[in-house]
């Protein structure tokens, strides 16, 4: 099974920003895009590699979010050395009565 490991998680200019826990050398080349409103989405860039340095918001990849769903995100990493890993990023955005976004981190740790 391949090792997952969550992120933290902010609102910036009202967007969703999971931070990057990315290491120099290691890319990252797919991911797993889940939500209640939309199902499961995937996003493959094998042949175009990124590599998002550690503290920068990982892609979203142009997810509308919305208020009431729950999210899910999988970011596909190899490493310099050793077997792929997970960066992991579960959440569900909500308003309050003054329609001030917030987002609460749903992950497992």
């Amino acid at each position: 099974m391949t090792r997952e490991v969550p992120t933290n998680l902010f609102l910036m200019n009202h967007e969703v920003c999971a931070v990057s826990i990315m290491k120099p050398g290691e890319k990252m080349v797919s991911a797993e895009i889940f939500s209640t409103d939309e199902g499961k989405r995937f996003e493959l860039f094998p042949d175009t590699p990124r590599y998002i340095a550690a503290g920068d918001c990982l892609p979203m990849f142009s997810t509308a979010f919305r208020a009431g769903e729950k999210y899910a995100y999988y970011w596909n990493v190899v490493p310099v050395k050793g077997d792929a890993y997970l960066i992991t990023a579960q959440f569900t955005l909500s308003t309050d009565s003054a329609e001030h976004l917030s987002v609460s981190d749903t992950s497992i740790r």
